[in-house]
């Protein structure tokens, strides 16, 4: 809410509404206009949902693409305006305070954790917990994965701009939010520096930094580092012995505390530690295993029969069903992702236009099935389509319930990717690829620090649902901007 109201005082503070979009010379992505031109044109002739708790839907995932079209013309504005010495100075003060707020929140975790319920903690969080790094909200209050992120993306910069001050800073925010996933990818990222990078400065100061992060991740986050080496383990002996998965997935009930919410699942029978030695054939049948997903069959059904039965949300026989095994040896990313080929796969129409803004994957259609998961919704407005419902939800719930341990990134369906296909298909796919990525990359030998952050956004998209959250894009697209406007005001080359 306090992101809306900021983007309609600027607005009305600027009062230019110029957006420059073009075919030929647009000043920026079509993305977002075209995104909202589609689905107004499919909704009416495709969609055909006129329910009134589907048109609310409907209309704030317009409103959210809209936000997003009028985000990126402020950023865009405002750094062609500005010098671009004043705007890195604001976005030093931008991490600077970021920083901060994130030093607050480790402070109450040291201190007084039990306060950080009201920021939707558990009871249980405290400087020792697995999941402390999960406090560290940054100054976009959303999770501590958005501040992870958000301060990658500065990590880049600065080291780029040779800021030790402020590398350092974005630094120690990631260490302390301790997000794998995160971390894993600004490895990934730092050294894709080191191997491209023309500068040997440059290259000195990101060998540095992951020096730096190898050694001082594994001590701040003992527990995360456990808990990576068992989850991969794990995943390991379940696909080497697909009969111990369906002996765990038997043994892994819920169960619930006197307020229904779940508690610890009970473990499994202990594993001879044979089973964990890693040996050359056991290692190619594990990998083929965990690429194998043995689900129960869809049933096959023609148009009008699938379009019958989605009407009918207790109708399920048209998605396939995975057993519970699967969900016990396989990431849920994986089968989140197998889920929306499925799904693409049913019938040309979901293959070119998806099922429809919230009816398959976003943080929108988990906001308004009442799942209190992506935000808060009225329940007497709650909508749950059926494609949504009996895929992602299913899998969400399926790991929601289980142990606090499965409760990982690598286990949500939550990304862009999973949107982008699901609900817009594969026109909204291209649309994406050729009019946002697109965009930056016909620019690409204008950028510098720009073509690291594409690799690391295109990374992050695996994550979350971006760009309905109003961070990590957005600062993404200051970035960018702000790299061409830098390339731009270089002095020309002197030859001869």
């Amino acid at each position: 809410v306090v992101k809306i109201v900021g983007i309609i005082f600027i607005l009305l503070w600027d009062r230019d509404l110029k957006l420059g979009l073009s075919f030929k010379r647009s000043k920026l992505p079509l993305f977002y206009a075209l995104v909202i031109g589609i689905e107004i044109i499919k909704y009416l002739f495709i969609t055909r949902n006129y329910g009134f708790h589907y048109l609310l839907v409907f209309g704030m995932g317009i409103l959210q693409w809209g936000l997003s079209l009028l985000a990126i013309h402020t950023v865009r504005l405002h750094t062609d305006r500005e010098t671009t010495d004043r705007t890195c100075n604001t976005i030093k003060i931008f991490y600077l305070l970021n920083f901060l707020v994130s030093l607050f929140f480790l402070t109450l975790l040291i201190v007084h954790p039990t306060s950080l319920t009201y920021w939707g903690q558990g009871i249980d969080i405290s400087i020792t917990h697995p999941s402390a790094g999960d406090a560290i909200l940054g100054i976009s209050f959303d999770t501590s994965t958005a501040n992870a992120t958000i301060c990658c993306m500065g990590l880049i910069f600065f080291l780029y701009k040779q800021d030790n001050f402020f590398t350092a800073i974005c630094g120690i925010t990631i260490l302390l939010c301790t997000s794998n996933t995160t971390f894993i990818f600004t490895l990934v990222v730092l050294v894709a520096m080191i191997l491209t990078v023309r500068q040997k400065n440059l290259r000195l100061r990101c060998v540095v930094t992951l020096i730096s992060f190898v050694v001082l991740y594994p001590m701040m986050s003992a527990k995360n580092r456990t808990y990576i080496h068992d989850y991969f383990v794990q995943l390991y002996v379940l696909n080497k012995d697909t009969a111990f998965a369906s002996r765990s997935a038997g043994a892994a009930t819920v169960a619930r505390d006197s307020s229904g919410k779940p508690m610890a699942e009970r473990q499994p029978s202990r594993v001879d530690p044979e089973d964990f030695k890693v040996h050359k054939g056991d290692l190619k049948k594990a990998l083929g295993n965990l690429l194998s997903v043995h689900e129960k069959p869809a049933v096959k059904a023609s148009v009008r029969q699938i379009k019958s039965l989605e009407n009918d949300v207790a109708d399920s026989s048209i998605y396939p069903s995975f057993p519970r095994e699967a969900y016990m040896s396989k990431p849920g990313k994986f089968i989140s992702f197998v889920q929306t080929c499925y799904y693409l796969h049913m019938t040309p129409k979901h293959l070119l236009f998806g099922a429809g803004i919230g009816n398959f994957s976003s943080k929108l259609a988990f906001r308004v099935a009442g799942t209190n998961v992506q935000g808060s919704y009225p329940k007497r407005y709650t909508y749950i389509s059926p494609e949504f419902r009996y895929n992602h939800l299913k899998t969400y719930l399926t790991y929601a319930n289980m142990d606090a341990s499965r409760h990982s990134v690598l286990n949500f369906p939550f990304s862009v990717y999973n949107q982008i296909l699901g609900e817009y298909g594969l026109i909204g796919l291209l649309l994406f690829v050729l009019t946002y990525l697109g965009f930056f990359v016909r620019r690409y030998k204008s950028l510098t620090y720009g073509r690291y952050m594409l690799m690391a956004l295109m990374l992050f998209f695996f994550m979350e649902y971006w760009f309905e959250l109003y961070s990590l894009v957005v600062i993404f697209e200051l970035f960018m901007f702000l790299n061409l406007r830098e390339s731009r005001q270089k002095p020309p080359a002197i030859t001869g």
